[in-house]
């Protein structure tokens, strides 16, 4: 299927729909002299190379706006055409897709290049029924993502970025690595990687070195476990931090993620009314480093009370926390819950 999608004699980029190359029959090998070429559905293909999920193929419709999946079905013995980016056309839109890779270990996931940089993913699960869209913020100046690949490891699909940014006012390309997530168990509590660009290291004096990939950069630091004041790479690719207490440090570019709530399902059998945003109750599993910004309020969680030194690192939280919107118009449901720090945000 993906030397269909990349042939220059037999495409799949085109509007006439998909076609499938089989051996004289499906079920025998293809030679120059025995084949089949089958069209297999009518909706049309950009020459976008395709990804096989859950035994489904997924590819970029003409245009580079929807995705459509192809599934063959075995009872009916046909293939089944079916769009699943209806509900994140609103990301898509604005530019199109030009690269696709499937990540399935550690958890399902297509992710999507856009020809203007941006990097989108699908959190995908056909068998659950399960489809989620969101966008990744690259940090730094004029960051776009030009090239992606997924490399299999023996515990894990790598995602690999090719990425470009503005640095001390140069254009830099880096080849970066998506980390390992926290629930995956890989990673130690003082590792945890929620920087982009970042080095993981050890340091004794104070003195942060190998940073010259940033120079002239403001960082972010994520020190024993917490977080540090950022700090601007020198010249010499160093920074210096405020005390020597610990030793582990993450030291990259910063950036916020952050889940903005939908409209309130409306009462049943109920056509005209207003209704108002009283509270919110956040139900959250081994996070630090969250904010709740709405109208133009902003009221950050806490989560040190006053029994824990400061300066020290404190446990992850996980448990249900209910803050009070006071300021919230009527008909206004734009909430966002941010992540404002180098940490773990799940938000269950």
């Amino acid at each position: 299927i993906k030397w269909l999608a990349e042939s220059k004699k037999l495409t799949m980029g085109t509007s006439a729909g998909v076609y499938m190359l089989y051996g004289s029959e499906t079920n025998l090998v293809v030679t120059p002299f025995r084949f089949t070429i089958n069209r297999e559905s009518s909706f049309s293909a950009t020459d976008t190379p395709p990804v096989v999920v859950s035994n489904a193929l997924m590819y970029a419709q003409i245009g580079g706006k929807d995705v459509q999946q192809l599934l063959f079905e075995g009872q009916q013995g046909q293939w089944f055409n079916s769009k699943i980016s209806i509900k994140g056309y609103d990301i898509i839109k604005a530019s199109q897709i030009s690269k696709m890779v499937w990540q399935e270990r550690p958890n399902n996931v297509i992710w999507l290049m856009m020809n203007d940089g941006r990097l989108l993913s699908l959190s995908y699960d056909r068998q659950t029924s399960f489809q989620a869209w969101s966008e990744h913020a690259i940090a730094g100046t004029n960051a776009k993502v030009v090239d992606i690949e997924m490399i299999a490891t023996a515990t894990h699909d790598q995602i690999w970025l090719k990425v470009e940014r503005t640095i001390n006012g140069s254009t830099a390309t880096y080849m970066e690595t998506i980390a390992r997530f926290p629930t995956e168990g890989a990673l130690s509590r003082n590792n945890y990687v929620f920087l982009d660009s970042s080095i993981t290291t050890t340091q004794s004096s104070g003195v942060v070195s190998g940073l010259s990939h940033l120079v002239g950069e403001s960082v972010g630091v994520y020190y024993d476990g917490m977080q540090h004041v950022n700090k601007t790479v020198s010249g010499s690719g160093t920074i210096t931090l405020d005390n020597t207490s610990g030793s582990d440090v993450v030291v990259g570019l910063s950036y916020n993620g952050e889940i903005e709530t939908l409209e309130p399902t409306a009462p049943e059998n109920q056509y005209s009314y207003s209704k108002q945003v009283k509270n919110i109750s956040i139900l959250i599993e081994d996070s630090l480093g969250i904010e709740v910004e709405y109208e133009d309020l902003s009221e950050e969680i806490l989560f040190r009370t006053s029994g824990d030194l400061m300066g020290k690192q404190i446990d992850l939280f996980s448990g249900k926390r209910k803050l009070s919107l006071s300021g919230m118009g009527w008909d206004e449901f734009g909430i966002k819950v941010i992540s404002n720090g180098p940490f773990p945000m799940q938000i269950n």
